[in-house]
């Protein structure tokens, strides 16, 4: 049965004989992500191409870090593009911020709760966006252009051609970036880069084989051994 193999997505990095080294240069490209956001598109370029290889059957060894440029550039446009997806929730935030300071005038008090609408907005748009995202980034992933991010149609032929699995997916991917921080918290912040990058990692493997069962059934090892559903 086609399924969506949880433990090989959470044990694939290790099994190349140099993710210590790969860890470690996206660990540090995270942190500095973290602080100067411009090295987030890297990031992202290699998820992509770490997606890539897993839709192909192959998901070792992890991508290289060797094509800087590429990797940013890849990265950089799904980045403008999940961020014109965030574009909402920054509006939402302003509104609920300035009706907020608007109702503290006298006579405004129906201004507050206006700001509330706003405010029960935001994390209905939050989760619509993380159940959406992984979708948007597969599309980009297989036709690798912005336009495609906004391609509505095609991005929910992608979600409802397993829509079980897709949500299986999805709802792992949360798991696992709560896991990740929840772990590098752990250290006291030290290894949260670290950590987040592995997540990403993780993601991008089970994003890649659910790209890889929608297409084409496979028959190797990536998802045919520990099937989950």
């Amino acid at each position: 049965m086609n399924s969506i193999n949880i433990e090989r997505s959470l044990r694939f990095t290790f099994d190349d004989e140099s993710w210590i080294v790969k860890i470690l240069i996206g660990g540090v490209v995270s942190f500095l992500g973290q602080l100067l956001l411009i090295p987030l598109p890297l990031l992202y370029g290699y998820m992509l191409d770490t997606l890539k290889n897993v839709k192909e059957g192959q998901d070792t060894p992890l991508p290289e870090w060797d094509d800087f440029a590429g990797l940013f550039m890849r990265g950089l446009i799904l980045t403008l593009g999940l961020l014109v997806y965030s574009l909402p929730l920054f509006l939402f935030a302003c509104c609920f911020l300035f009706l907020l300071i608007a109702s503290q005038n006298e006579g405004a008090e129906s201004l507050g709760l206006l700001g509330l609408c706003f405010a029960c907005i935001m994390p209905l748009y939050g989760v619509a966006l993380g159940f959406w995202g992984p979708a948007v980034i597969m599309r980009f992933a297989e036709a690798g252009t912005f336009s495609s991010m906004f391609e509505f149609g095609r991005i929910w032929k992608t979600i409802s051609a397993d829509f079980g699995k897709y949500l299986l997916v999805v709802i792992l991917i949360i798991v696992v970036n709560l896991l990740a921080t929840f772990v590098g918290l752990l250290s006291v912040g030290v290894l949260v880069p670290f950590t987040s990058f592995w997540a990403m990692l993780v993601a991008a493997h089970l994003m890649g084989q659910y790209m890889r069962l929608i297409s084409t059934p496979p028959s190797d090892g990536i998802v045919a051994d520990g099937d989950v559903l």
